[in-house]
């Protein structure tokens, strides 16, 4: 693994990026916290890894729906279509997120 959300092969991996990513915005929003040992509290962490779980949830629900038609139907075409169109919206907030730590962590 690279580190790289949009290359990661597995939604574990993906998660794997997100929880690092988590814990580099953490510290750079408070510095002094990795010298003494603290880590950040199960709301910071629930807040920033929320969209990008549901995300891994909507594609997973996707990709079952999707293998489990041999034709196809009406209902659960539009599911599928509502499902694509949810990630499409948390691949747009995923990419504002992770651009928002990059710049925080990095200040020009």
């Amino acid at each position: 693994m690279n580190g790289s959300y949009l290359t990661a092969d597995t939604p574990k991996a993906r998660l794997a990026v997100v929880f690092k990513s988590a814990m580099e915005l953490y510290y750079s929003l408070h510095p002094s916290h990795r010298y003494l040992g603290f880590f950040p509290d199960y709301s910071f962490i629930e807040n920033y890894i929320g969209i990008f779980v549901d995300r891994e949830i909507d594609n997973g629900a996707q990709k079952a729906l999707e293998a489990s038609i041999a034709g196809t139907s009406e209902p659960v075409e539009a599911t599928i279509r509502e499902l694509k169109r949810r990630n499409a919206e948390r691949d747009k907030e995923i990419a504002q997120q992770l651009n928002l730590r990059s710049d925080e962590a990095h200040p020009s």
